[in-house]
Parts: C-alpha cells; sequence; structure tokens
C-alpha cells in the first residue's frame, strides 16, 4: 500500500471515528426536522390566515366608523326636519288665528 493511501485511509478512520459516536441521533433527528418542516409549514398558514383576519377586521373598522359617521349625519339631519318642522307648524297656526281673527273678528 502507498503512503498516500495509508494517508487516506488514516483520515477516514479518523472522520469515521468523529462521526460514529452522532450516527446513532441522525434517524431521530431527520424525524424531528420533518415534524419541524411540518410545524413551520403550518405557522405559514397561520400567518397567512391571520393576515387575512386582521384585513377583514379592518374593513370592518372602516365600514364601523362610515356607518357611525352616517347615523350621526342622519341623527342631524333629522334634528334639523324636527326644528324646522316646529318652526313651520307654528307659522302655520299663527296664520290660522290671523285668518280666523279676520274671519271672525269678534
Amino acid at each position: 500500500m502507498s503512503a498516500e493511501a495509508a494517508v487516506k485511509i488514516d483520515k477516514a478512520y479518523t472522520l469515521l471515528q468523529r462521526v460514529d459516536h452522532v450516527a446513532g441521533v441522525v434517524p431521530s433527528l431527520v424525524a424531528r426536522l420533518h415534524s419541524l418542516e411540518r410545524l413551520h409549514n403550518e405557522a405559514g398558514v397561520f400567518a397567512e390566515s391571520l393576515g387575512q383576519l386582521q384585513a377583514v377586521a379592518a374593513e370592518g373598522d372602516a365600514a364601523d366608523a362610515a356607518l357611525q359617521t352616517t347615523l350621526e349625519t342622519l341623527r342631524s339631519s333629522m334634528a334639523e326636519n324636527d326644528r324646522r318642522t316646529r318652526e313651520n307648524m307654528a307659522l302655520l297656526e299663527q296664520r290660522l288665528e290671523k285668518l280666523r281673527q279676520h274671519v271672525d273678528p269678534s
């Protein structure tokens, strides 16, 4: 055997000794990596779903704010309409009273 081959064999043997004590945990390590891959994929799906839920919640908040604004406008408009109706009714009553006095001056 040549000296070069002996050196290669010696290096391979040294490497094998370093790796040999780790070889027993490789199957469980591979299984753990597979389970972590599944967990990572599920976390990605969860993050995507959470993002979609946040977007829907933001849309709901925007719709709620728009409805609140519309409701305030409606309340204000109804109050103004009520005020005007009362003013118009008072004016109408005054005119009717003047008409009664004109028709029946007694």
